[in-house]
């Protein structure tokens, strides 16, 4: 793994070099979510300590927390404001977990979505209906998610244009949700912004076709290139762009896991060599 950007609090030095990695940390603003193999998933909050079980595949950090553990939602823990520690559902049938700012989202095997938590500006009750959801991520209080036929829906917050200015069309493969920012990609290996342009967010979005990865930071996005080079755009006051590692081929990106948990100015990426 390679870490670059915000430094505080050892983010960077002290990220797990020399150890396989098997799934990645996903970020909520404030609780924790994490996805078990069984489908389950776990979620803490402030006086909830966070399990000591082996059997995680998948965490979403936020000022809450939880993970996804044997395809079940299983004890978030963080701050329980507006019930997105203890209204977390129940069940053994999740595959993806996503939080943002207070609320948070799962993706069920047979395609639909669950949101709980805070809800003042739509981001549970604007939640879309249907079985044919295939992916999920959360922004600060938007959420995005992708239909099977390559569309998608974003509900929530869209003072800048977050929601509304959503692409329409097909052919879409990836999304990732960053501040009050959105990007996806699409199954041609191009990139599309949306939202806040501040930092360059949209304007700078980088062009080509030779795209296979996204993830969107706080301020920030990044790009995997089909050739295993990151590119990075956006704010860059702790050097999460001009951090970038050059001459390194990687096959996973990562946004970051800074202050709230939100993920503002950390990055991470995994190499081949921390597989095998």
């Amino acid at each position: 793994m390679i870490g670059w950007g915000y430094d505080f609090h050892n983010e960077v030095t002290k990220h797990p070099s020399r150890r396989r990695l098997r799934s990645r940390r996903r970020r909520c603003a404030t609780h924790s979510l994490v996805s078990r193999s069984d489908g389950s998933y776990s979620r803490l909050g402030p006086n909830i300590r966070h399990p000591k079980d082996r059997d995680f595949i998948a965490t979403p950090a936020a000022a809450i927390t939880a993970w996804l553990q044997k395809r079940r939602l299983h004890s978030p823990w963080g701050w329980d404001g507006h019930k997105q520690v203890s209204d977390t559902p129940t069940g053994n049938d999740f595959k993806a977990i996503a939080g943002g700012y207070g609320h948070s989202l799962a993706l069920r095997s047979n395609g639909t979505i669950v949101s709980w938590g805070r809800d003042d500006e739509g981001q549970v009750s604007g939640t879309p209906t249907g079985n044919d959801f295939v992916a999920i991520t959360a922004g600060w209080a938007h959420s995005l998610a992708l239909r099977s036929n390559g569309t998608i829906v974003a509900w929530g917050r869209d003072d800048e244009g977050q929601v509304s200015d959503t692409p329409i069309g097909s052919g879409f493969v990836a999304v990732a949700g960053g501040w009050h920012h959105s990007l996806a990609l699409r199954s041609d290996g191009s990139i599309v912004s949306w939202g806040w342009d501040h930092y360059g967010l949209v304007a700078d979005t980088p062009t080509g076709h030779d795209f296979v990865a996204i993830a969107s930071g706080e301020r920030y996005s990044l790009a995997l290139r089909s050739d295993g080079t990151i590119v990075a755009w956006g704010d860059d006051s702790s050097q999460q762009v001009s951090g970038v590692p050059a001459g390194r081929k990687c096959v996973a990106i990562a946004w970051p896991l800074a202050r709230l948990g939100l993920g503002s100015w950390t990055c991470g990426a995994i190499s081949p060599m921390m597989f095998g």
